[in-house]
């Protein structure tokens, strides 16, 4: 297996990985959803380094629950709006 292959499966991600719930991993939008905010501010998060995301694709990402769960308990990010 060459190197660039075993790259493709960031975080457990690529074929055989077994169920969704072995890695619990969100796409953009469902971090969205979680912090109350827009997908394009995700993608600052990721871009400014206060969230980290693994790339799956050339335009996907994925972003383990443990890490958006820290970031928002560590205060990184403004509590979201109530209405």
């Amino acid at each position: 297996m060459s190197s660039r292959s075993a790259d493709s499966r960031v975080g457990g991600l690529g074929a055989g990985s077994g169920s969704a719930n072995d890695a619990p991993y969100l796409t953009v939008q469902e971090a969205a959803v979680r912090l109350r905010c827009s997908t394009k501010t995700v993608r600052r998060y990721v871009a400014a380094g206060k969230l980290v995301a693994y790339r799956v694709g050339p335009t996907m990402l994925r972003i383990r629950v443990v890490e958006l769960d820290a970031m928002v308990a560590s205060g990184a990010v403004p509590s979201a709006r109530t209405a």
